[in-house]
């Protein structure tokens, strides 16, 4: 090879070697400018003047509060981005509160960080008829001073931390996230999770306590219903001082129940793949199944029947 022809190598190698490096620099800044931005939020507040009885909340990736207004004026406060289309208004005596998205596709290119956006309903009385909550992408409080007729929350993504008490149907269903109940009365519960954890503690229901998860670890203590069903798929169960009047009932298929002072007049309970172990308050008539696994129940005659069956798995109860 010629020694011009070597130069001339040479020098495009550096051109290129140049070259590669201002491309990675250019896509840097690139990358830096489009594809990470701080969320630029706006404060909206909507005083309401009307009298409602009901609420109904929708919105999309917001999490929602609820508060106990300081000076008796109902007012809520959107701390959303600037595409939102914010509205609250009484209609029918019902508190209507929307946050829908207006944008645009581009508008959501990149990755954003920052505060989170938000809707706080200001309330000013404790109890109401009716709470009905539609969210997408959120986390949504509702703290133990104020008291529902009915409550329906629907929830794609998020957590959700529900304080207060129910006269009828306390309704919670969530794709994806947590659930906690704690020191609340409720006249039925219905609990409902694919991925997620539900957590209780100090509910008196008066009726129905059904619960459904698909994969999720269930921890509930200081409970009281009349009556208890369970299904699940994949996780734990952990009672504690669990009080059914009537028919208790838990299936799940891989993962362990656990009874620590439980009772109810009738339990049946199945797992696939798991270990059923505790502790029940009053004489049972075990009726006990196990396909690979050790069985340790009372040799007691009296009281209700509870039918305990497990395919892989120890049963283990004995009487408090």
């Amino acid at each position: 090879m010629k020694k011009s022809t070597k130069v001339w190598l040479f020098v495009a190698g550096i051109v290129f070697f140049i070259g590669l490096i201002a491309l990675i620099v250019s896509l840097a800044l690139s990358w830096d400018t489009l594809f990470s931005k701080s969320k630029d939020l706006e404060t909206q507040t909507i005083s309401i003047q009307q009298d409602f009885d009901r609420i109904s909340l929708e919105c999309d990736t917001q999490d929602v509060y609820l508060l106990p207004s300081a000076d008796g004026e109902c007012r809520v406060v959107f701390v959303t981005e600037e595409y939102y289309d914010n509205t609250a208004e009484v209609e029918n005596g019902c508190l209507q509160v929307k946050s829908i998205d207006r944008s645009s596709f581009i508008d959501h290119v990149g990755i954003s960080f920052g505060e989170a956006s938000s809707i706080t309903v200001y309330l000013p009385k404790l109890e109401y008829d009716a709470l009905v909550i539609n969210a997408d992408t959120s986390d949504i409080s509702i703290p133990k001073e104020f008291s529902f007729g009915t409550v329906d929350i629907s929830l794609t993504t998020g957590d959700t931390s529900f304080l207060a008490s129910v006269t009828g149907l306390l309704r919670i269903h969530a794709t994806t996230g947590d659930i906690l109940l704690e020191n609340l009365s409720a006249g039925e519960l219905d609990l409902s999770v694919d991925t997620g954890r539900i957590n209780g503690n100090s509910l008196d229901c008066a009726g129905a306590f059904t619960l459904s998860v698909t994969t999720g670890k269930v921890v509930l203590e200081d409970v009281s219903c009349k009556s208890f069903t369970s299904t699940g798929n994949t996780g734990s169960l952990s009672l504690t001082s669990f009080l059914v009047d009537e028919m208790m009932s838990i299936r799940r298929t891989t993962g362990d129940v656990k009874l620590d002072g439980c009772d109810a007049a009738e339990l049946q309970i199945e797992t696939d793949t798991g270990d059923i172990t505790g502790s029940l308050l009053t004489d049972k008539i075990f009726i006990v199944k196990t396909d690979t696994g050790k069985i340790q129940v009372p040799e007691t005659t009296a009281g209700g029947t509870c039918k305990l069956t497990t395919d892989t798995g120890d049963i283990k109860i004995e009487i408090k």
